[in-house]
């Protein structure tokens, strides 16, 4: 997903914090990606609460990780597998 950056600051007022709020909310929306390694450590690059889907396998179980890392910490590790209990 695209960086929304804040208004300039010519923008003042009730305008400015709407259009600064939207792209607070904008840029939050985690990020889906998809990988065929056995982990997305060492492989993504995600940010706190994105997603990555496993797709090298039919199989349901253990296929989406969330990254679990510091706020504002982009990295290719602390990818944590969401577990699907049958």
């Amino acid at each position: 997903m695209p960086f929304v950056r804040q208004p300039p600051s010519e923008i003042t007022g009730a305008i400015r914090q709407y259009l600064s709020e939207m792209a607070k909310a904008i840029n939050q929306v985690p990020n889906f990606s998809y990988f065929t390694q056995d982990s997305p450590n060492g492989v993504l690059f995600g940010n706190p609460g994105d997603r990555a889907i496993y797709v090298g396998s039919t199989s349901t179980l253990s296929r989406e990780w969330v990254k679990a890392s510091a706020p504002g910490t982009t990295s290719n590790v602390s990818w944590v597998q969401v577990r699907i209990l049958p």
